[in-house]
């Protein structure tokens, strides 16, 4: 299927639920006030230090990405954190289209619990999240192969409209996974690995950009499939990570079985 040259998505800068949560996993719940807890997840803001890190990711963007030539298609989730961090990106000549599909995971009666309430209401699911991240459901909520179908729209759309162009995505941290989990052919297994690689501190940060492509980096050849994966958090560190080549997979018996056997067998009789 005829695809994008080059599909580049990035998150939002940090937001008030995001600070919110934080505190709240250092047993500091102040920020759940009354008022905070009417308001809906789509409607919260960028922090200050959300615009700053916006504003170190539109630089890196414009030295890395755009120097040469612009994105020819820009589109946003229509939650007010990504808006907010769409326009403080303030690309050059750039006109977003705000997607129903990007929109952030709908986490449920889990969105706006405090830390403690969360332990204390659903110790068990938030177990099973840990097992299986993949196919876990919040209370009301998606999983993520619900966001991963939304984002099938998407990419018919970019295989339709886009062909040999460069999209732009602002979106959340759990459509960037589930961008992973589509153009990287990841199994759940494989997610899980990923998702809590390094005691679970290589999730995706505020501004982390996912930057796909058909074109070969080395060879400047361009594929039929994004076939190259870089990322790089610019708030962090200015270098990306070095370009890692997808493969994509198709799984014999004994492989399928390689991945079932990880899965522990509680009852054999």
């Amino acid at each position: 299927m005829p695809m994008p040259i080059d599909i580049v998505a990035m998150r939002h800068g940090e937001s008030e639920i995001n600070l919110a949560a934080r505190r709240s996993r250092h047993a500091d719940d102040s920020d759940f006030t009354p008022e905070f807890l009417r308001r809906q997840d789509a409607q919260f803001r960028l922090t200050d230090k959300g615009v700053e890190q916006v504003r170190v990711a539109s630089t890196w963007i414009q030295k890395h990405l755009t120097a040469e030539a612009p994105f020819d298609a820009h589109f946003v989730s229509g939650f007010v954190r990504a808006r907010e961090s769409a326009a403080y990106l303030d690309l050059p000549g750039a006109l977003w289209e705000v997607s129903p599909y990007l929109h952030e995971r709908d986490w449920g009666i889990l969105t706006q619990m405090t830390e403690k309430g969360r332990l204390e209401a659903f110790r068990v699911a938030l177990q099973q999240r840990h097992e299986e991240p993949y196919f876990f459901r919040p209370h009301g909520g998606e999983r993520l192969s619900d966001v991963c179908v939304r984002l099938e729209i998407m990419r018919d759309r970019f295989a339709r409209e886009y062909i040999g162009k460069r999209v732009l995505l602002v979106a959340h941290g759990e459509v960037l996974w589930a961008l992973r989990i589509l153009y990287e052919d990841m199994t759940p297994e494989e997610f899980a690995r990923e998702h809590f690689a390094d005691g679970g501190r290589a999730g995706m940060k505020n501004c982390q950009i996912l930057h796909y492509t058909r074109r070969n980096p080395h060879t400047g050849d361009v594929g039929l499939h994004m076939e190259w994966m870089r990322t790089v958090a610019p708030t962090v560190t200015d270098v990306p990570t070095s370009w890692y080549r997808i493969v994509r997979k198709l799984r014999n018996s004994e492989e399928l079985l390689a991945d079932v056997n990880l899965t522990k067998r509680l009852i054999s009789r």
